[in-house]
């Protein structure tokens, strides 16, 4: 089905790429199913047929899941919880100021972060889609090719009243930029090829976000008049190339004549999107060296995805293996018959786990006791464990999610230079995850870049931090610029802070000492995960400078040029209050500087508690009535 990358959609344009991505991408599609039980804990567990009718003694079995999937996704995921630090450069014609580079690069990361506020980002559930599912799908698009009230300048408008406009809308979307995290199973490329060019993507959604979306025009006579079905799902189809963005209903079954019966899609939006790519982003994470459906994208459990039910397997076969041990086979010894239609078997039939059974204990001589006994029991499980073990150990090691990561004590001796060995392995193992993880990061900043210019309006940011205020970036601003990687990317890792810093110290006297060829900030960055030492250092000598001997007395000086004002002041405190105040609270200088102060005063009207002051504009003496 080869199309033109830039050729306007029709509905049966997006039925054709609907039905084709159905077909080819069958066995990702079942892939992913698989992928997802396993994560969400619904995977089949297989199990002996404990309860089968013809056993005599008959268990219900019972399923246990030791939750090994979540737990690596969470493991591997928390090494990604922080974002890469995005830059910008400049590739256009003449240089331009590091301050205008610094204005631009507050500006894109400000527009990131409030397109992923806590608790709803995209972001983070694209990440969550990369790890799980081998690659993360995205829609990004200026806003009037998304939400259909939009407020768009008319020529006529002043840029007030436009203004005016824009501000109550702003009120539902503070920024005009979509970015929205796509369900990754059912969006899909023709092929490997067109990823970046031609994408479908297919969302079960509901009337109520649809109107959201979309106008009353828009939708038409698709919408339900009755107010019961605007509850009932509805699928969505996003299709997007390089040039246009289509949206269509797509109907479940087809209608018609028989013989003639087609599927009655509705086209409800086609737009020119001039974002000059494809804006539908599908990013890979892990892959293979097979670029072939179920083979290529590869999830972190992708190796794996078959050993987690075995583990779950013999979790569950322990479980229920553990009911014997609490309830074991018994022999008993009775006087009265040993039928259970006997007097004897109804005692027995009553008895309940680990209640008292009335027994006979015979004559003085023991003959008739009667007794019960386990006839064997069996050790817990004790081959299911050690495969459990096993099992696990080998999940870990495959998806490289050891305990290391959780922050778990694998040894009390364990020193810290051997834990942050592991973590650096695991790191290692996940390196080509955190390229994939960088690069999509460097593509979702470059959407945001097209989206500013494609808007063609005014975008105003307020900002979230402490310095407030707000950011107007125009639709050219961000021309000709890039996004780059700012610092190295850093995953978060557990480590022992006190011992690293010990090592560091170590490490940087043995450099001044001993004269080593080594550079202290090479130590810093490395131990001490400091991404700017050289601003540390600078940091350091302002602080060495603070405490110095120059910088107390300066300190102290200022302290009594400070106590000798207050002292002139109109509130003043007599000697003998002076003495209950602060006798033995303030440094002897002080003290000795505030007692002659005080000495002074009592020559004149100060200390006496005469009405007369020494501060400018106080009473004197010549005006004091008598």
């Amino acid at each position: 089905m080869p199309r033109d990358l830039e050729e306007k959609p029709t509905p049966e344009i997006v039925r054709e790429l609907y039905d084709w991505n159905q077909r080819y991408w069958s066995l990702q599609v079942a892939l992913d199913t698989i992928l997802k039980s396993l994560i969400l804990e619904q995977h089949v567990v297989l199990h002996a047929d404990t309860n089968n009718p013809e056993r005599t003694n008959r268990l219900e079995p019972e399923r246990v899941t030791l939750g090994e999937g979540p737990r690596t996704i969470d493991v591997v995921s928390a090494l990604y919880a922080s974002p890469p630090v995005i830059g910008l450069t400049w590739t256009g014609k003449g240089t331009r100021s590091v301050a205008k580079t610094d204005d631009l690069e507050i500006a894109l990361n400000e527009l990131m972060d409030q397109l992923n506020p806590p608790g709803d980002s995209p972001r983070w559930r694209q990440r969550l889609q990369m790890i799980a599912l081998g690659r993360e799908a995205a829609l990004f698009l200026p806003g009037h090719s998304y939400w259909w009230d939009v407020p768009r300048k008319n020529e006529a408008e002043t840029d007030e009243d436009w203004l005016k406009r824009y501000e109550e809308w702003q009120h539902k979307a503070p920024i005009p930029i979509l970015w929205r995290d796509l369900p990754v199973e059912s969006t899909f490329p023709p092929s490997f090829g067109s990823v970046n060019d031609l994408a479908l993507s297919t969302i079960q959604t509901t009337w109520y976000e649809l109107k959201d979306i979309f106008s009353a025009g828009e939708l038409g006579d698709a919408l339900p008049q009755e107010q019961e079905k605007r509850f009932e799902p509805v699928t969505l189809g996003i299709y997007a190339n390089r040039h246009w963005i289509a949206y269509t209903l797509l109907a479940g079954e087809k209608s018609g004549v028989y013989g003639r019966r087609s599927y009655e899609d509705k086209l409800l939006r086609v737009i020119e999107h001039k974002l000059k790519t494809c804006p539908i982003r599908i990013m890979p994470g892990r892959t293979s060296a097979w670029r072939e459906p179920g083979q290529f994208w590869k999830s972190i459990l992708h190796d794996v995805r078959a050993q987690i039910p075995q583990l779950d397997r013999r979790a569950s076969e322990a479980s229920t293996a553990s009911r014997i041990s609490v309830m074991p086979w018994l022999k008993a010894w009775l006087n009265k018959g040993g039928d259970e239609n006997s007097a004897g078997g109804a005692r027995i039939r009553k008895m309940f786990q680990g209640d008292v059974v009335d027994l006979d204990i015979g004559d003085a001589s023991g003959e008739g006791r009667e007794d019960i006994q386990a006839i064997f029991i069996p050790p817990f499980g004790r081959e299911n464990v050690e495969l459990m073990n096993m099992q696990r150990d080998t999940i870990r090691d495959m998806t490289g999610a050891y305990e290391a990561l959780t922050g778990q004590v694998i040894a009390a001796s364990m020193p810290a230079w051997s834990l942050n060995q592991i973590t650096e392995h695991a790191k290692s193992r996940h390196k080509e995850l955190t390229t994939a993880v960088v690069a999509a990061e460097l593509d979702h900043a470059e959407m945001l870049l097209r989206c500013v210019e494609a808007f063609g309006e005014r975008i105003v940011l307020y900002r979230h931090d402490e310095k407030g205020g707000s950011i107007t970036l125009e639709p050219d601003d961000l021309t000709d610029w890039v996004p780059v990687l700012k610092a190295e990317y850093r995953l978060s890792t557990p480590t022992n802070e006190i011992a690293m810093i010990q090592t560091a110290v170590q490490m940087m006297q043995a450099i001044d000492q001993q004269n080593l060829p080594l550079d202290m900030f090479w130590v810093m960055e490395k131990f001490l995960n400091i991404e700017q030492p050289y601003k540390m250092f600078k940091d350091a000598e302002v602080t060495r400078f603070l405490r110095s001997p120059k910088m107390a007395a300066w300190r102290e000086k200022l302290l009594l040029e400070e106590a000798e004002v207050e002292l002139a002041e109109d509130e003043f405190v007599t000697a003998q209050e002076f003495e209950q105040r602060y006798a033995g609270k303030l440094p002897p200088q002080m003290e000795q500087f505030a007692r002659q102060r005080l000495g002074n005063e009592a020559v004149g009207a100060g200390i006496a508690q005469s009405p007369y002051s020494r501060s400018p504009g106080g009473p004197q003496p010549e005006n004091v009535a008598t």
